[in-house]
């Protein structure tokens, strides 16, 4: 449903896009074929040395996606993520795990398919000696927090994957609260109240 919200609220602002330096130098080196961070590149690592991926790999990785084709941040149009979601709600890991491979193939970073795929695995007590899920997901986890500590606007944590907020809360502590859609100088955030506190995420959009 956020994704829905979110996806009217950029439409009727026209377009929406990213003015966060950081973001542009990594759009020049995903795209760069002399860049130790060209995607197909970190693609390749991913395959052939995912225990060796560093925070940089999977910050490119993850932020990288947006100038990749095809929409890779909205849930519903991740082919095969409505029903790893399904599936994982209800406890049905054995398929879960496969398609959750399927999507990592195409997003390797994708946080929630990472953190679900890993936990179905720990349930059915599969080994990962292979492809190192929990390496990559506190990788990108590190990547993404050093974006912002969340606290204010102006340092809220900068999010490619729209529901990716979620995870990242609750690993902070911060339990429950209500969710409020802000859109403000161009920017797209997701703010969440509990009491006295918030919590601030950012939409990152470029324009394509």
């Amino acid at each position: 449903m956020k994704s829905i919200q979110l996806l009217i609220l950029l439409l009727s602002s026209l377009v929406g896009f990213c003015q966060n330096n950081f973001i542009t130098d990594i759009g020049n080196a995903v795209k760069d074929s002399n860049s130790q961070f060209y995607y197909p590149t970190l693609l390749e690592k991913v395959k052939s040395k995912p225990q060796n991926l560093t925070v940089e790999d999977c910050k490119h990785l993850y932020y990288g996606q947006l100038f990749q084709e095809g929409d890779k941040t909205l849930t519903m149009t991740i082919p095969g993520r409505m029903e790893f979601d399904q599936l994982t709600r209800t406890g049905k890991c054995k398929k879960a795990v496969g398609i959750g491979f399927d999507i990592l193939k195409d997003n390797p970073v994708e946080l929630t398919t990472l953190l679900h795929t890993i936990s179905c695995m720990d349930k059915r007590k599969n080994e990962d000696s292979e492809f190192h899920l929990d390496h990559r997901f506190r990788r990108t986890l590190d990547a993404i927090l050093s974006t912002g500590d969340g606290r204010t606007l102006e340092t809220a944590i900068q999010l490619v994957n729209l529901d990716d907020d979620l995870i990242i809360k609750g690993i902070l502590g911060f339990l429950g609260g209500d969710e409020q859609l802000k859109f403000e100088n161009e920017r797209s955030y997701s703010v969440w109240t509990k009491g006295a506190q918030s919590l601030y995420f950012e939409d990152v959009f470029i324009e394509k």
